[in-house]
This record gives C-alpha cells, sequence and structure tokens, in this order.
C-alpha cells in the first residue's frame, strides 16, 4: 500500500504549505500537484533504507522539485519573456529525463543500476550531440586536459563519464534531511550568481525548488529526494558546471569544492569497496553522513533531530566553507581554491577515519 505522508495534515505541514505558497505561489501548487499523483503510484521508502531515517517516507520529493522549475521556465517564457535558447532546453530536458530514469526506480525499485548508468550515458550522448557547447573544455590541469584535447572522441567520451558519475555521486551522498538539498541550494546559488551563464535564471529556479523541498524535508523528515530527485539535481548542476567551466575564467578547485561532499563520498566509498574486494557500487552504510549519526550525535536526542543534524552539519561543514571563501577573498581564480579542496579533504578522511575507529571500538565492547 503507497505512503502518502507528504500530505497528512499536521501543523507543521500547515507551515510548510505556508511557506511553499509564500515563496513558490501558483508555480509551487503545480508542483504539488504532480507530487500527489505520483505519491498514489508508489514510491515509499522504508525507515531503515539508509541507515538514519526514522520514519517510513515518500521518494517523490524530486517531483517538487522538477515540476517548480518547468512552471517556472514556462510562466516567465511565456508571460515576461524570458528567452529560451538551445542551452537552457538542453540542459532541462537532461536533467527531466535523468529524473524520469530515477523516478523509474523510485516507483518500482527493480531497475537495475548497470541500466540505469547506462540510459544517462545515453540521455548525455544525445545531449552532446545536440549542443557541443556542453562538451568539457580544456580547463588547465594536466590530467584532465590530456583526454581532453587528444581527440574529439576522447574529450566526448571523458564528458559523457563526467556528466553520468556526478548525478550517481548525489545518490549515493542523499542519506539524511537537508544534506544533498542543502548542498544542491548552496552550488545553484554560487553557479547563478558568482559567474556569468545562459543557464543562471534556470539554475535559480533549481535554487527555488530545492529549497522548497527543502523545508518539507527537514522539518517532517517525511518527503525525500529519491533517485529521481537526486538525479535531477545532478544533472542540472553538472551540465551547468561544465558551461561555467567553458565560458568563464575560473579555478576548477572553485567549482569542485562546491559539490565536495557528493563527489568525495562517492570516490571514497568506492575506493575502500574495491580494497575489502567487494563490488565499487555495492551499498553499506559506511558513508560520512552514516557514521556522523551512528557515532557522533548523542543517542538521547530524537531520531529525526538526529537526522536533520546530521544533513546540515555536514552542509555547514562543506558546502559553506566555498561561500566563507568567497566572501573573503572575493574572487573564482584565486589559488585559495585549491587549498580549499586540500582542507575539505583532510576534514572528510580524518573525521570518516576517527568515527569509523569509534564504530568498530564500540562494537567490541
Amino acid at each position: 500500500m503507497p505512503s502518502q505522508p507528504p500530505f497528512v495534515l499536521t501543523p507543521v505541514m500547515v507551515i510548510c504549505w505556508s511557506l511553499g505558497l509564500l515563496v513558490g505561489g501558483i508555480a509551487f501548487l503545480f508542483a504539488m500537484g504532480v507530487c500527489w499523483l505520483l505519491v498514489i503510484g508508489g514510491g515509499s521508502d522504508v525507515a531503515d533504507k539508509h541507515g538514519v531515517s526514522a520514519v517510513d517516507a515518500s521518494r517523490i520529493g524530486g517531483a517538487l522539485i522538477g515540476s517548480y522549475v518547468v512552471a517556472s521556465v514556462l510562466y516567465y517564457h511565456v508571460w515576461e519573456d524570458l528567452p529560451l535558447d538551445s542551452l537552457v532546453i538542453t540542459a532541462l530536458m537532461a536533467a527531466l529525463c535523468f529524473y524520469g530514469i530515477g523516478l523509474l526506480e523510485d516507483l518500482r525499485g527493480d531497475l537495475q543500476a548497470s541500466l540505469r548508468f547506462a540510459l544517462m550515458l545515453f540521455v548525455s550522448s544525445l545531449s552532446l550531440v545536440l549542443c557541443p557547447a556542453f562538451l568539457l573544455a580544456p580547463v588547465g590541469l594536466a590530467w584532465v586536459d590530456g583526454p581532453l584535447t587528444f581527440n574529439a572522441a576522447s574529450q566526448f567520451v571523458f564528458t559523457l563519464v563526467c556528466l553520468g558519475f556526478l548525478p550517481n555521486a548525489f545518490n549515493t551522498s542523499d542519506g539524511a534531511n537537508g544534506l544533498l538539498s542543502g548542498t544542491s541550494i548552496l552550488a545553484l546559488l554560487a553557479l547563478s550568481s558568482w559567474f556569468e551563464s545562459e543557464l543562471s535564471y534556470l539554475l535559480l529556479y533549481g535554487a527555488l525548488g530545492t529549497a522548497l523541498f527543502f523545508i518539507f524535508n527537514v522539518t517532517t523528515g517525511r518527503f525525500f529526494l529519491g533517485d529521481g530527485g537526486a538525479y535531477f539535481l545532478g544533472a542540472l548542476i553538472g551540465f551547468s558546471i561544465i558551461r561555467v567551466a567553458n565560458t568563464n575564467e575560473v579555478s576548477v578547485w572553485c567549482l569542485l569544492s562546491l559539490i565536495f561532499y557528493p563527489v568525495a563520498d562517492l570516490l571514497w566509498s568506492m575506493t575502500r569497496r574495491v580494497l575489502s574486494r567487494n563490488s565499487p557500487m555495492a551499498a553499506d552504510n559506511l558513508h560520512l553522513h552514516n557514521l556522523i549519526h551512528d557515532v557522533a550525535i548523542s543517542e538521547s536526542l530524537p531520531p529525526s533531530f538526529k537526522n536533520t543534524a546530521t544533513g546540515l552539519g555536514l552542509v555547514l561543514m562543506f558546502s559553506g566553507l566555498p561561500w566563507i571563501v568567497y566572501g573573503i577573498v572575493g574572487s573564482v581564480t584565486n589559488e585559495a581554491w585549491f587549498f580549499l579542496i586540500c582542507i575539505q579533504w583532510v576534514t572528510y578522511g580524518t573525521s570518516w577515519i576517527s568515527l569509523y575507529l569509534s564504530q568498530m571500538s564500540q562494537e567490541r565492547v
């Protein structure tokens, strides 16, 4: 029986809906209507799936973001004469296709990861063929620029891998209330305001839609992004980062710092699984957010508070740092961005190791 937790009327939900209407207006109502239709079809999520949840929830939260973005773009295009160029259309349609791939998994629960990844590569390939402006250009790092400058085929394949990797990284790191949505909000706002891009207003709508989801997610804990929402945000940000990197003089470390946690979490997870002679794509509950939730936060706190505290703490720890650096240096080309990435990696690595050792010692007792 599908669950309908996002629509149970409680005092908290009344506040969420009121804020949603205030911020999102008619687009918010349209987006929530889409969510309601999808909830009828399924998409429920059991409490122990991510290792930090305390209650069953719905996995169709990504529909709120995607529907809000589409409604906003169409509204301002029709009534405010906002232009729609090929870059905006390609990025939005690709993100929606990625969302559709994730939605199938959210509703069915039996779509193999390899098939989902193959479909992502197909969508990305089609997008690059239709709009070559999203092919990644040299970024100033020898180990990256090698395949980008070797020939057109290697450039295409390298870009394809990047576009397929990031949505999966987003999905892997989606495990605590506010973690991925908070990271995405700060990344989308930075990409839309720090850099000049034809995608800026699309990114702003994405940030607003994600903020609407964020309100429900952190206050109720019953409204998850699901695979669809994570794939949508990963694709939207992935295409946008490539465009920003191609058209702006910017440190690649600056761009990577904005999405550090999802990227680092997947890279480290794959590495430790390979070292343990397991499949790099196997699921587990040894992500940093799992360890923080299980080891670092007091057991005396309410489960929902522990979940939200884990997510928001990691957002401040990693995604908040680029905003602090940008506020200090006021530049996207400063060498400080490389040192920031180093600080983020040291913080991630030392935190994971110390918490993992602490968990192991507790289990031996």
